[in-house]
C-alpha cells in the first residue's frame, strides 16, 4: 500500500484522481495474486480477514479496495476520503462543479459548492454571471468586452445564458434589478439576444430567452425581447404556457409571438404541444390552462400537424389539439373549451382518425361523450378501437371477446395502438396492463420517449409490475432507441431521479432484472456511462453484491 499522495499542484484536474488509480491499481494486482498486497487489504477489511489469498481474488471488490484506501489515509469511509480530498482540488475544478450544478438545476449543491469556496463567484465571466456578482461581470467586461459574445468551448453555455439562469441568483437575494443588469452589461458588450445552446440529445437548441420564459423572470424576459430576441422561438410561448406564466404570455404576445404557429412550418403548434400533455401528467392541469388564455388571445385550434418530429408517428399527421386532448386522458372541460373556439369536431387525421375515434382508444369515456354530445360522428369504430377502449376501461372479458372474433387482431396492432401498454403505465393502470399482457400485447414497442414497457416500469420503481412483465417475456436487455441502454440503466437512474425514488423497490427491481438475465454491455448507455453511475447508492450495494458493477 502506498503513501497518501501530496495535494496536487494548481492546474491539476482533481486531487482525488490519484487516489481512484491507486485504487484500481491495487485491485488489479490483488485480482493477480500480489502477496504484500493481499495481506495488507486483509489486515484494513475485516470481511476479507478470514479468507485465503484464493478467497480474496476471488471476493475482492473496488468498493473493498476504495474503502481499504481511506482507511489507510486516516478517513473512516471512501465518502469521507472523497469530501476531504475534493476540498484540496484546484478553484478551477469547484467552479466547474458549480456551473455543472447551475446547468443541472440542482440549486442546493450549486449554493453548497459557492458557500464552501466564494471565491468561485469572481473565478471567470461564467461564474460570476451564475453567481450574480454584477461588480465581477463589470470588471471584467471592462477589461475584455469581447468575453460576452466569445463561442464557449463545446457543450458549454455561453455567459448570457448563465446570466439568464435565476434560481441560483434568487436564493443568494439578488434583486431584479440587479439580475437586469447583468443581462445588460453583456447585451451592451455584445452577446446576441438570441443566443441559443445544443440540446443534448438531440438537433434542436434552446433559446436564452426561454430560461426567464421558464421561471416566470418578467423584467429579464423583457429586455431580452426590448434587444431583438424573437418572440416565436418555438420554446418560450410553449414553455410560458405549460406553466401557466401569464405575464410571461402577455409579453410575448406583445412583441409579437404566434399563438398559433411555431417558427417551422408544419411543426408542433403552442396548443399542440400543450394538448399533448397527458391529465395524468402533474403539469397537465397548468398546461390546460395555459392552452385556454391561448385559445381566449386568439389561438387557432384547427392548425393540423403538418410534420413529424421527435417523440411522434406518422399515423399522427393531421392531428390538431383537439385530437391531442381526447387521446391524453382530458375530460370535458378541455374537449368544450377547444369546441368554444371553433375547433372541428371531426376533423381527420390523414388516416381517417377523428378525435372521438382516438377518445375511443384511449378509454376515456368523459372525453367521447363530450365530442358525442357535440355532434361528433360515432360510427367510424374498427375492431381495434373498441379492443383498445376495453383494455383501458379495465373490461377484461370485453377485450377477449373482440380478440376470439377476430383472430390477429393483437399481432396485428401497429406502433401506435401497441403503445397503448404506455398509456396504462402512465396513467398506473395495472388492471389495463394486466390485461393487454393477457392478450399476448407485443413488449417491444417504446414509447414516444423511448424505452419499452420494461424500461419504464424499472424507471418508475414498480417490483409488481417489472416482475409481471419479465413473467410474459419482456426483453430484458433490449436497448432504448433514446439513451441506448437496456432496463436495468433505466432502474439505476429511476433510482436517483424518479419521483419514487427509494432504497426498497429500486434494489429489488435489480435482483429481479439480474435473475431475469441482464448483462453489463446492453446496460451502458449512449455516453459510455455505467448504470452504478447513475443510481443512488442502495442500487450501486446491489449491482456490486451480485457482482454486476466493480
Amino acid at each position: 500500500m502506498s503513501d497518501q499522495p501530496s495535494p496536487p499542484a494548481e492546474g491539476a484536474r482533481s486531487a482525488l484522481d490519484a487516489v481512484r488509480r491507486e485504487a484500481k491499481r491495487l485491485l488489479r494486482q490483488a485480482r493477480a495474486g500480489d502477496a504484500p498486497v493481499l495481506a495488507a487489504l486483509r489486515a484494513l477489511l475485516p470481511r476479507l480477514a478470514a479468507l485465503d489469498d484464493a478467497g480474496v481474488r476471488t471476493a475482492i471488490r473496488l468498493a473493498d479496495v476504495q474503502h481499504a484506501v481511506a482507511r489507510q489515509h486516516g478517513h473512516d469511509n471512501w465518502a469521507a476520503l472523497k469530501a476531504a480530498y475534493e476540498r484540496l482540488d484546484p478553484l478551477h475544478v469547484h467552479a466547474a462543479r458549480f456551473l455543472e450544478a447551475v446547468r443541472g438545476d440542482d440549486t442546493a449543491r450549486a449554493l453548497a459548492v459557492l458557500e464552501t469556496h466564494p471565491a468561485i463567484a469572481h473565478h471567470d465571466l461564467a461564474c460570476a454571471c451564475a453567481a450574480g456578482d454584477v461588480a465581477a461581470v463589470e470588471a471584467r467586461l471592462a477589461a475584455d468586452p469581447s468575453a460576452a459574445a466569445r463561442p464557449a468551448p463545446p457543450d458549454e453555455p455561453p455567459p448570457l445564458v448563465y446570466a439568464a439562469l435565476s434560481d441560483v441568483k434568487r436564493a443568494r437575494g439578488v434583486t431584479e434589478a440587479e439580475q437586469v443588469r447583468l443581462v445588460r452589461l453583456l447585451l451592451d458588450a455584445g452577446a446576441s439576444p438570441n443566443t441559443s445552446v445544443p440540446l443534448p440529445d438531440g438537433p434542436d437548441r434552446l433559446p436564452v430567452l426561454y430560461y426567464p420564459c421558464l421561471a416566470g423572470n418578467v423584467a429579464v424576459a423583457r429586455l431580452l425581447l426590448e434587444r431583438g430576441a424573437a418572440p416565436t422561438d418555438g420554446e418560450s410561448l410553449y414553455h410560458a404556457a405549460q406553466h401557466d406564466r401569464r405575464e410571461i404570455l402577455e409579453l410575448l404576445l406583445a412583441h409579437g409571438a404566434d399563438p398559433s404557429r411555431g417558427p417551422v412550418e408544419g411543426a408542433t403548434t403552442p396548443l399542440y404541444f400543450l394538448a399533448s400533455h397527458r391529465a395524468s401528467n402533474p403539469i397537465g392541469a397548468a398546461a390546460m390552462r395555459g392552452m385556454a388564455w391561448l385559445l381566449a388571445h386568439g389561438a387557432d385550434p384547427n392548425v393540423p400537424l403538418g410534420r413529424v418530429s421527435d417523440g411522434q408517428t406518422r399515423a399522427q399527421l393531421g392531428e390538431t389539439p383537439l385530437h391531442r386532448v381526447a387521446a391524453g386522458g382530458h375530460g370535458a372541460a378541455a374537449i368544450e373549451s377547444l369546441l368554444a373556439h371553433g375547433a372541428r369536431v371531426d376533423a381527420a387525421r390523414t388516416d381517417g382518425a377523428t378525435p372521438y375515434v382516438l377518445a375511443i382508444r384511449a378509454g376515456n369515456r368523459a372525453a367521447a361523450d363530450a365530442l358525442a354530445a357535440a355532434g361528433a360522428d360515432v360510427a367510424r369504430l374498427a375492431p381495434v378501437d373498441r379492443l383498445l377502449d376495453a383494455c383501458l376501461t379495465g373490461d377484461a372479458a370485453g377485450a377477449h371477446a373482440l380478440v376470439a372474433s377476430h383472430p390477429g387482431l393483437v399481432a396485428a396492432l401497429d406502433e401506435e395502438a401497441a403503445r397503448a401498454i404506455h398509456v396504462a403505465l402512465d396513467d398506473d393502470h395495472p388492471e389495463a396492463v394486466a390485461i393487454m399482457l393477457s392478450l399476448g400485447w407485443p413488449l417491444g414497442v417504446e414509447s414516444e420517449w423511448g424505452g419499452t414497457a420494461l424500461h419504464w416500469a424499472a424507471w418508475h420503481g414498480r417490483v409488481a409490475l417489472v416482475r409481471q412483465l419479465l413473467a410474459h417475456g419482456a426483453p430484458v436487455n433490449a436497448r432504448d432507441s433514446r439513451y441506448g441502454s437496456s432496463p436495468i440503466a433505466w432502474a439505476a437512474h429511476g433510482s436517483r431521479f424518479s419521483p419514487r425514488a427509494n432504497d426498497d423497490d429500486y434494489p429489488a427491481i435489480v435482483h429481479l432484472l439480474l435473475d431475469a438475465g441482464a448483462t453489463r454491455a446492453e446496460a451502458y448507455n449512449r455516453w459510455h456511462e455505467p448504470p452504478e453511475r447513475l443510481a443512488r447508492p442502495s442500487v450501486v450495494h446491489a449491482l456490486r453484491a451480485r457482482g454486476f458493477a466493480p
